[in-house]
This record gives structure tokens, sequence and C-alpha cells, in this order.
């Protein structure tokens, strides 16, 4: 099964700020207009400056709740690895509770000491086998780890001596640069072999002036 994803505007949801306290008001008809959802992992990108700031301390901890409980998040790359800058908006994927059509879900936000995140896989459906955000630096090397989200020992692999600056700011977070000979990422998942069929997505953005026809 495909994973769900969706990537919120800045326009999805109004955020008050008062300290490290904060709220969203995620306005869900603007990208589910039609029907309620279960389970919908929304990408929230992270604009405000000085919450920005804040996640640079590993001493803080992000906390999402509704209704006083705690949803499952998961930190963007860049916010996961520390890296915090300006080149790249850091986000995090969060698991909305469940939802009627055109409902308004309020949000609360905190920024806590010593608060340790969920558990990534929590944020997918238990049918999403594998999400690899494409976020790990290369390391030159043949068989660096690309991680999986989901399973952790389903991990990719990078091949075609992939270079550190081949991880590139992308249109969410970073993503991985292809030369188109023989960079690839190969993830030889324990679910091939199981199934009789499943789907994958993703986003790709390509040179038009290296396709040749």
């Amino acid at each position: 099964s495909t994973r769900k994803e969706s990537s919120a505007a800045s326009d999805v949801y109004k955020r008050q700020t008062c300290g490290f306290r904060g709220s969203l008001s995620i306005a869900t008809a603007d990208f589910s207009p039609d029907a309620g959802l279960a389970g919908f992992p929304l990408r929230l990108p992270i604009t405000d400056a000085e919450w920005r700031a804040a996640l640079k301390d590993e001493d803080l901890g992000l906390a999402f709740l509704h209704e006083g409980i705690p949803l499952p998040y998961e930190r963007d790359d860049d916010v996961a690895q520390g890296e915090v800058v300006d080149a790249v908006t850091p986000a995090v994927w969060l698991r909305l509770p469940d939802f009627e059509a055109n409902a308004v879900l309020e949000i609360e936000v905190e920024l806590q000491a010593d608060l340790d995140a969920p558990a990534a896989a929590d944020v997918w459906s238990p049918s999403v086998i594998g999400v690899w955000h494409f976020s790990d630096e290369p390391t030159g090397q043949d068989g660096a780890p690309v991680r999986n989200s989901v399973r952790v020992g389903d991990a990719g692999m990078t091949q075609g001596d992939m270079q550190p600056e081949q991880r590139v700011p992308a249109a969410h977070g970073y993503g991985l640069s292809f030369d188109g000979v023989d960079d690839m990422v190969i993830a030889e998942s324990s679910f091939q072999g199981q199934l009789d069929s499943y789907s994958a997505s993703f986003w790709a953005r390509y040179d038009l002036s290296l396709i040749h026809i």
C-alpha cells in the first residue's frame, strides 16, 4: 500500500505563539474537501523564526496535542539531524486525529525540556511498509544507508559512489541528486516476495535539458 501524505502550504494553518507554546488551526477542507480521513500524515513546515531557533536546542523536545492527547510525529530530515539551516525549512510529518469532512482541528504545540520524540513509525499507517525520505548524506562509497522511517532494518543503500554534496535542498527538506548514469538507491526490503502486489509513490524533479528523446 502506498503511503499517504500531503504538503501543507503556509496558509493551511494559523499559528499563535507565546514563548514555546503555540496552537495550530488546521482547516482540513484545504486538503480533503469531500471526506474525513483516519490516520492521515500531514507535513507541516516550521517557518516561524523563533521556533526554528528553539529547535536548535537539543535539550528541548517537541510535542503536538489534540484535546490533551499527544499526536505521533516525525521530524523531517534536517530537524532530525540537528541541521536547522536557512537554506531548508524544517518540518514535521504529523499524524492527524481522525476527522470528519470540513473539520477544523485545534492542535497545541509545545517545546519541553528532555522530551523524547515519538517513534517515527507511529506516524504511518500499518499498511505502509516503507518511507524513505532520501535525506541522508551519502558517504562517497556504495552501501551508505538511506533510512526507512517505518522499518529500521529495511534501509536503502546508495550505489554509484554518491558523494556528500549530492544531498541537496529540495522542495521539502533535503533530497538526493542522481547523476542519471549509475546513481541509485537500492531497497532490498523484507516485504519483497511476501506480497502479491504493492504500490509506490515518489517525488522527483528532473532537468529537461538532460533528457534526450
